[in-house]
């Protein structure tokens, strides 16, 4: 098959190469520092659960609030006020332990899989804050925080602290 001319097998020679910056070589390098357990990503969910965040899911929370309220009802409906009271209070409390649990598990998978694939909501996440980098080799030092440390920097002192210096394409 041919392009105006051009036989099929020469079309991915002469494709461009993709163009690699330096933030994403450097973001490639931490997520495999990441994968490799030298480096700690640290969050705040009070922070990254805020609406603004770059990672922020609201279904992650408001799905266990409205099966919980509609719980919370049904037995109010069939069982009277005392067993509603009583249901309003253990919904606040499953909400407080296990709810908040869920959601800051799926908020951590979701900025190590998608933050740390994509260098453009890496940026605007690290431009928000609410993300730090500790390093396994210096963990007593002070970890790499958003957005007021650079963590370029950081990438490149973990990734000769851990002997590789050769870099990603």
């Amino acid at each position: 098959m041919d392009l105006d001319g051009i036989p099929a097998e020469l079309i991915p020679v002469l494709k461009r190469p993709e163009k690699v910056d330096e933030a994403t070589a450097q973001l490639r390098q931490l997520k495999k520092l990441v994968e490799d357990g030298s480096v700690t990503l640290r969050i705040d969910q009070k922070r990254l659960t805020h609406m603004d965040s770059p990672v922020v899911c609201d279904p992650d929370s408001t799905r266990w609030l409205y099966g919980l309220a509609v719980v919370a009802a049904l037995v109010w409906w069939r069982g009277g006020t005392t067993y509603g009271l009583v249901a309003v209070a253990v919904a606040g409390l499953v909400y407080a332990t296990l709810a908040r649990t869920y959601v800051k598990r799926r908020l951590e998978r979701r900025v190590q899989q998608i933050a740390l694939s994509d260098a453009t909501i890496w940026r605007k996440l690290w431009r928000f804050g609410g993300v730090a980098l500790v390093a396994k080799h210096r963990e007593s030092a002070a970890p790499c925080t958003a957005p007021k440390d650079n963590w370029m920097t950081f990438v490149q002192e973990a990734v000769q602290a851990s002997g590789d210096t050769r870099q990603s394409a």
